[in-house]
């Protein structure tokens, strides 16, 4: 008898323990983010979905710009296949020999993301994104004089991404960026990211990189000691991450990795850096 109730015991406990973790996988499921890495998902929001992605990159160089970049970005699904999104940014840049400070203001960032095609068991997801930036740079110089510099900018993205199966997933972009004024715009820009996830974790590696060997610095004042207003660019780079969901409605994340800069960071050589965020679904 006493065997028996032993065994209704583990029997009862397995069952139970199964219903747990079942319950637990559904808990995990459901935030959808860009972060952590620099690749966009293809699939967006689900009607009526409110999140927050925010995040701070901290260049680990000595004496490389920049400082530090705070953002937020707030994403809502209007629809099944399109959401909307709308962010601003602020970055502190270490400022060259004489000014006293360097900042730029992302005023604002506005999305429009709408998903061509959804994944399905031999095809990827497909997403086609276009964003609008207004970045307003402030520095003032050693004798305390101010100048402004405001450029809008726009990006046309193509994302894909698919599921190889319950843990392993890819994605990868492909991207173009034109300035307002007509004369400035970056190269074709990619991304491919390689991720894994079990229950409330995952984790990334990625390679990003650009076409072209050179870009313009758009809205970088006319030192007198930088006369070639132009940077390199790196084909190659890297970055790899972990994220960790520790509610239903929350998750953390961590990127290390190396790039060039990049149009808004401003320097010219590579540099290692950190970035720390967050997503929080909202409803």
């Amino acid at each position: 008898m006493n065997k028996l109730i032993c065994s209704l015991v583990v029997v009862a406990s397995l069952i139970v323990m199964n219903d747990c973790m079942a319950q637990d996988s559904n808990v995990y499921e459901g935030i959808n983010s860009d972060r952590p890495g620099q690749s966009f998902s293809a699939s967006n929001l689900e009607k009526g979905q409110l999140s927050l992605q925010t995040g701070t990159f901290i260049s680990l160089n000595k004496n490389v710009n920049p400082k530090y970049t705070s953002n937020a970005f707030v994403r809502y699904g209007l629809f099944n296949r399109l959401e909307v999104g709308f962010g601003s940014g602020y970055t502190r840049n270490i400022p060259l020999s004489g000014y006293k400070s360097d900042a730029i203001a992302l005023l604002p960032t506005v999305s429009v993301r709408g998903q061509v095609l959804f994944e399905n068991k031999y095809t990827p997801a497909v997403g086609l994104h276009l964003d609008y930036t207004n970045a307003v740079r402030f520095v003032k110089d050693d004798f305390a004089q101010r100048e402004t510099f405001n450029i809008d900018s726009y990006q046309l993205r193509i994302s894909l991404s698919k599921n190889l199966n319950e843990n392993i997933s890819v994605s990868t972009n492909i991207s173009r960026e034109v300035f307002g004024d007509g004369n400035l715009e970056l190269p074709i820009n990619y991304t491919f990211n390689l991720g894994y996830s079990h229950f409330n974790f995952g984790t990334f590696l990625e390679i990003y990189g650009a076409f072209q060997k050179n870009y313009v610095l758009g809205i970088e004042p006319n030192f007198s000691e930088r006369m070639n207003n132009s940077t390199k660019r790196r084909l190659l780079n890297f970055d790899t991450g972990f994220w960790y969901q520790i509610t239903q409605r929350t998750r953390l994340d961590i990127t290390i990795g190396r790039n060039d800069g990049g149009y808004e960071k401003r320097f010219d050589r590579g540099q290692y850096f950190t970035d720390i965020g967050a997503t929080i679904l909202l409803r």
